[in-house]
């Protein structure tokens, strides 16, 4: 029989796929409302805002935490990279949802896997591969092996931002637990 972690950190990882899968049929519905009420631009700008308002929040966490103020950045290098890559070269708005997403999967798994990062991207890739064939069988979704890539991507950001958050202990990959 199959023992899942009970630790918080699992609890909240499962948790937030379930929410990932479960919002699948209902994420294009959103986006649509979204630019038939407030406009392609406005929901850019209102999304970017949304996720600077985050950033900044985080950011000021990771600033208290840090021995050095410059030490707060190093978890945010990837995050502005995604951002200038979702905002400018994206053209779906889906897209930008994979990177934010999983992003946020790859730091849970980064910490649930105790700073395991191989883990926390094979986790992260087998979720994203789940959630590309749930929405195969949607009729309102389809199958994309970019999805993925983005998904693995967005993880990656999100594993580098816990890897490097300030104040945490080292963990090397030789002692990497479930």
């Amino acid at each position: 029989m199959l023992k899942l972690p009970t630790s918080p950190i699992w609890r909240w990882t499962l948790g937030y796929t379930l929410l990932i899968y479960l919002s699948l049929p209902f994420m294009p519905m959103l986006v649509d409302n979204l630019y038939q009420s407030l406009g392609r631009a406005e929901t850019a700008t209102l999304l970017a805002a949304l996720f600077g308002a985050l950033t900044m929040g985080l950011w000021i966490q990771a600033l208290r935490a840090a021995p050095h103020w410059w030490q707060s950045f190093a978890p945010f290098m990837p995050i502005a990279l995604a951002a200038g890559i979702g905002w400018v070269g994206l053209e779906n708005p889906m897209e930008r949802v994979h990177l934010a997403q999983y992003a946020i999967l790859g730091a849970l798994l980064q910490r649930a896997t105790h700073g395991c990062g191989s883990q926390a991207l094979s986790i992260a890739l087998a979720i994203g591969v789940g959630d590309e064939a749930i929405q195969y069988l949607l009729p309102n979704r389809y199958w994309d092996l970019r999805d993925v890539a983005m998904n693995g991507f967005g993880a990656l950001i999100g594993i580098w931002a816990a890897v490097n958050w300030p104040g945490q202990d080292e963990t090397t990959e030789g002692s990497c637990r479930l």
